[in-house]
């Protein structure tokens, strides 16, 4: 019995230690499983992000073509800035109007010289990184644009909605309401 006591103990050792070996494995591939879901998840928030918050920037009224397309050369060159998109006087009365379908006679009258809505610039970031966002210091260069009158973005109700992990669940009935 003496003999055999030793044996029994090694044996208990070596099985336990396969088993817990065996165990840390297991843990090990789940944490690794665990952290590249919440790397696709990020990236997946990340490009939500980056198609959803937009800045506009919208231009003074006095403001001739020439420098408006200026204006668009320098905010192509600020940093973060991966697309920019136009939105003439007219094209803001044609959207306009749209939002307000049947109440869009509102709007008659301010065709051509009587357009009262501005020039804009939509603008949208890249995002390397969901803890850094340039949001906030993008915004800051719009603003020193000579002939920008105003700038706006969505960035923070976009940013809460992430945070509470509410976006996807926005974005879908914004989706929704859009095509209704």
């Amino acid at each position: 019995m003496k003999k055999i006591l030793p044996i029994v103990i090694i044996m208990l050792i070596l099985i336990l230690g396969v088993f817990g070996f065996k165990y840390f494995e297991e843990q090990k591939e789940l944490e690794l499983k665990e952290r590249l879901e919440q790397e696709q998840y990020e990236q997946k928030m990340i490009g939500l992000l980056e198609e959803n918050i937009v800045i506009q920037v919208y231009i003074k009224n006095e403001v001739n073509e020439e420098r408006i397309i200026e204006i668009g050369k320098e905010i192509e060159q600020i940093e973060h800035i991966i697309n920019i998109e136009f939105i003439s006087k007219e094209k803001a009365l044609e959207t306009m109007r749209e939002a307000l379908s049947d109440n869009a006679e509102l709007l008659d009258g301010f065709e051509g010289e009587n357009n009262v809505l501005p020039a804009s610039y939509k603008i949208y970031c890249k995002i390397d990184n969901i803890d850094n966002l340039y949001y906030e210091d993008v915004i800051e260069e719009l603003a020193k644009i000579d002939g920008v009158d105003e700038v706006k973005s969505n960035h923070k109700s976009m940013i809460k909605y992430y945070e509470t992990d509410m976006l996807e669940e926005f974005l879908e009935k914004v989706e929704e309401a859009n095509s209704k």
